[in-house]
């Protein structure tokens, strides 16, 4: 029993090792990109394929399989630790709460449940339809504010916000033609650029996911470092695409220092999902607050997040 128990995870611990060099592999096709979305998944099979073998007594298998765990571990690092504490400062809270509705759901009470609940400043939205904005018509009273693009096809965006909008659009960046919103918020100096790239499910699709996430990081880079990209951005932190994101358009990850937050899919348990639903903000923008909110009906889990 034991031999078999032994190699099953000596299978796995092989299964890990190819994963790395897959993931280290990424940019080369986007067929090995996907399994970079998982590295948390990768990491917590390694302690449990460590732990297997500490308990069976095989140090030669503890000993790679650390190895492995440790690989495994590196790109989580960031996530690790306390958030940076805030400056002093006299700049207003802005609060903003984000949800990839899903097209087909149904369920728009939860929706406006949590924005009742939550009450941010603005109401970043995707996958909205023209039915949905019909039925989000209680929103208006205490957010009267609005940009939306409404489609049919998973890639309509709104925003509803309390304050004035200031010099808002709608805009297409890329060339996948789907909508982005840019707007500021009247009384902050924050610069908003919510977008919603197409899923890398084949090697078309994919340039044409990369094509527009480039183009908007370099738009927000143009916006200056108090702009807030916000998005399902398909695509985690450990993905290619999304460390060049950061670096074009100088921006950082919100999640730093709050935890993995993964968003998708909700209908998972938390341990499987992965993080695809982002605010990345610029060099002169502080996170006070992160978090994820309960399920609404859609495949994704609302974000909600406080900056300065």
């Amino acid at each position: 029993m034991a031999g078999a128990a032994a190699g099953l995870l000596w299978l796995a611990l092989a299964g890990l090792v190819l994963a790395r060099l897959a993931m280290a592999c990424a940019s080369w096709h986007w067929s090995l990109e996907l399994s970079t979305h998982f590295a948390f998944q990768y990491a917590l099979m390694a302690l449990l394929v460590t732990a297997g073998f500490a308990c069976l007594a095989r140090p030669r298998g503890v000993g790679l399989a650390a190895v492995v765990l440790a690989l495994h571990s590196t790109p989580l690092l960031g996530l690790t630790g306390a958030p940076a504490a805030p400056a002093a400062g006299t700049s207003e809270e802005t609060r903003l709460l984000m949800a990839n509705v899903r097209t087909s759901n149904a369920n728009r009470r939860g929706l406006i449940d949590l924005v009742q609940a939550e009450q941010p400043d603005a109401v970043l939205l995707l996958e909205v339809s023209e039915a949905w904005l019909a039925d989000l018509a209680p929103l208006e009273v205490e957010f009267p504010h609005r940009l939306a693009a409404p489609r049919g096809d998973n890639f309509g965006i709104a925003l509803y916000s309390r304050r004035p909008l200031t010099d808002g659009r709608i805009v297409q960046l890329g060339a996948a033609g789907v909508p982005s919103i840019e707007t500021g918020l009247e009384g902050s100096s924050l610069r908003l650029l919510l977008t919603h790239p197409v899923p890398p499910m084949g090697s078309g699709a994919a340039a044409q996911r990369d094509r527009q996430l480039e183009a908007v990081a370099r738009r927000a880079r143009e916006l200056g470092p108090r702009v807030v990209l916000a998005g399902d951005l398909n695509a985690t932190p450990w993905s290619p695409i999304f460390s060049r994101v950061l670096d074009l358009g100088a921006l950082r990850d919100s999640r730093d220092g709050f935890g993995l937050q993964p968003t998708w899919s909700a209908s998972l348990p938390s341990l499987a999902r992965i993080p695809i639903d982002h605010f990345l903000v610029g060099r002169d923008v502080q996170v006070l607050h992160r978090s994820v909110g309960p399920r609404i009906g859609s495949d994704h889990l609302p974000v909600l997040i406080a900056l300065r």
